[in-house]
């Protein structure tokens, strides 16, 4: 058990022990003049009226009688004394403040009983009279009271703490909206104040109003008993890492989930095991939901290290098993504000959302497969993708065996032939057949995940990873990850590292991750011989072909289009002409110039270079006219002629053929 240790204001004799709980178990100079105020009473006697006075008499007695006994260690006949003294007065306040400060076990201070704690809030009215009474401040007794959260007390000195002491008495009962109407009672100056109001919300899973509560006590110093600021403002990291634990699982649970692994850092940092080995259990789960097995691993394997809990063993031992989220929209829509179960589920309404939106991806790729000019190998082969995947998932409907298939796809063929849309078009058709959770598509090279030192790589790659995860993870000129160093065709260090990780972490994701490689064909067969475990987790392969001049001349037609602009009669036959007679041969290295210019890319530099010349054509002809552009009227300021063409024509032909 952990308990607060105030620091002690300078005004404190210091010959008065604070006990081995860290809290004051003797009132302050208490001792000759708790008789010598009891005395002061008898003397008073003729003047009050006796029987009343009497009753304080004795109550006084008998308090006084509890203090020089515990003050003698004698803590057995200081609590029978203390008990009378609750007897003549049920509200006799500082009587119960003395019970519980020497609530025992063995030489082991405990915390103030349920029932201590709900009379000292009774009588909390009479908090300090028996002691002011006999002379001494109303501070002079301290307990300590039970969280109830990761075996953590906290002192019970002044009135504002048994406010908080009885608020965390409601909590422990379940009556939330007593529990928030009593911490209207306690020091909103204190930095445990907070503390309190966020365990409120954090025993309900109020998420969002536990990171408003923490907000002000990450920074947290130290408090005396008195609940006064030391002097030296130490920090208070008790406070602090309570704050980060309750902040950073909050973070969690509302799937800002690096931003929780940063803020429950400095509570796995902790001393007390309790909460650093809760901490490492929701940061080890957080690491899990972003995919980053080895790193929730570790933390799983400290928290169980650091606490004994049932459920650590049981995430260590199932892979599957993850922290409940929910977001502050479906708190929000609790029937109950303070009961978790009238919230509505995430993930039903997550599901019902997706179940819409799929519908929606599927036309949405459908269309966009269908408005590709050409590519008709391309597109029969993704509606056989569709068919196969459907059927799957109706055999599997039906209760009939359906083997698992691997949904990594390999594109082949050159550049520009529309691969990287392809694959955001397999995006949405995915997301759509709940293959992945989201249509999202990470297009990557090899600068995202190699790097240019030792262990570099192998970190830039699964952060690159982490990213795509839920969707699909696009390698464009895939080959270039393993390159040739030249003697023996040796491979890179640094490229295999990354086809290492990458390979690894298909496997361990192969639920949740998507991976498209392209490139030219010889290209990636190369790569996918780094790696026995490569090729494998590729059975499908795409192939993409070169653009014929018809697809060309389409191609480029719909780019005008799109922009507002049309070509001149002449321009089709011109452009055809060009790309069967000159762009359909090969370079010196066997190459179709038609694949050297990047086939789509092409079309589309020799669009928007027309598109220059005709714009400084029609510059000059205003000028020369005399007149403004608009005058010159839309079709004359739109059209591109067969002259704009040939001249950017002659322009990218001579950079090509070098």
């Amino acid at each position: 058990m952990v308990v607060y240790t105030p620091r002690t204001p300078t005004r404190q004799p210091p010959d008065h022990s604070r006990g081995a709980c860290g809290v004051a178990p003797v009132p302050h100079r208490v001792g000759a003049r708790l008789i010598q105020s009891v005395q002061h009473c008898r003397d008073l006697l003729p003047l009050i009226e006796r029987d009343s006075m009497s009753d304080h008499a004795d109550l006084v007695q008998s308090f006084s009688e509890g203090v020089r006994a515990w003050e003698e260690g004698k803590i057995s006949t200081a609590r029978t004394n203390f008990n009378w003294c609750v007897h003549l007065s049920d509200e006799a306040c500082d009587a119960w403040r003395a019970l519980a400060a020497t609530e025992m076990d063995g030489a082991t201070h405990m915390p103030a009983t349920l029932d201590q704690i709900e009379k000292m809030w009774r009588c909390r009215f009479n908090y300090g009279k028996l002691l002011t009474d006999v002379g001494h401040p109303a501070g002079d007794i301290s307990g300590i009271f039970s969280t109830g959260l990761w075996d953590i007390s906290w002192k019970m000195c002044t009135r504002a703490d048994i406010a908080l002491a009885y608020a965390f008495v409601m909590m422990e009962r379940g009556e939330w909206d007593q529990a928030e109407k009593t911490m209207s009672e306690a020091n909103s100056s204190v930095p445990f104040t907070h503390i309190a109001h966020a365990a409120i919300h954090y025993r309900t899973q109020r998420w969002g109003d536990v990171l408003h509560h923490c907000e002000s006590t990450s920074t947290a110093v130290q408090h005396t008993v008195y609940d006064v600021p030391t002097d030296s403002r130490e920090p208070d990291f008790l406070v602090q890492a309570m704050s980060s634990l309750m902040a950073g699982e909050a973070l969690c649970r509302l799937e800002r989930y690096e931003s929780g692994i940063q803020r429950l850092r400095n509570a796995i940092d902790f001393s007390h095991a309790a909460i650093s080995g809760h901490a490492a259990y929701v940061a080890g789960l957080a690491y899990r939901a972003i995919g980053d097995t080895s790193s929730s691993k570790e933390m799983l394997a400290y928290a169980q290290s650091r606490v004994n809990l049932h459920e650590i063993a049981q995430a260590i031992d199932d892979e599957n098993f993850e922290l409940d989220i929910t977001s502050e929209e479906m708190i929000g829509k609790r029937g109950d504000k303070w009961d978790k179960s009238t919230e509505p589920d995430l993930s039903e309404s997550r599901a019902e959302q997706a179940d819409s939106r799929r519908d929606d991806l599927l036309m949405e790729a459908d269309a966009e497969l269908d408005s590709f000019i050409g590519m008709e190998s391309v597109k029969h082969q993704i509606k056989k993708l569709k068919a196969r995947t459907k059927a799957a998932q109706a055999r599997k409907e039906m209760g009939l065996n359906v083997e698992s298939v691997s949904q990594h796809i390999l594109f082949t063929g050159p550049p520009g032939t529309g691969k990287t849309t392809i694959a955001r078009v397999i995006g949405k058709l995915y997301a759509g057949l709940g293959i992945i959770p989201d249509n999202k598509v990470i297009e990557t090279g090899r600068p995202d995940f190699v790097g240019n030192t030792v262990g570099s790589t192998g970190l830039k790659s699964r952060e690159v990873i982490k990213k795509a995860l839920g969707g699909v993870l696009f390698i464009d000129e895939a080959y270039a990850l393993v390159q040739d160093t030249g003697t023996g065709q040796q491979k890179d260090a640094f490229g295999q590292e990354a086809i290492d990780v990458i390979v690894a972490e298909m496997e361990n994701h192969r639920d949740n991750l998507v991976v498209i490689m392209a490139g030219y064909d010889r290209d990636i067969e190369r790569l996918l011989a780094t790696n026995e475990g490569l090729k494998g987790r590729f059975p499908r392969k795409i192939e993409f072909m070169s653009y014929t001049p018809s697809e060309i001349w389409m191609i480029a037609e719909q780019m005008a289009s799109q922009r507002g602009a049309f070509f001149e009669n002449g321009v089709e036959e011109y452009l055809k002409e060009q790309v069967r007679e000159v762009l359909m041969t090969r370079d010196s290295k066997g190459e179709m110039l038609i694949n050297v210019a990047g086939n789509g890319r092409f079309v589309r530099n020799l669009v928007e270079g027309s598109e220059e010349e005709r714009d400084l054509r029609i510059v000059d002809l205003a000028e020369t006219r005399g007149v403004r552009i608009p005058d010159l009227g839309e079709r004359e300021v739109m059209t591109i002629t067969l002259s704009d063409v040939q001249t950017t024509m002659d322009r990218l032909l001579a950079k090509y053929l070098g």
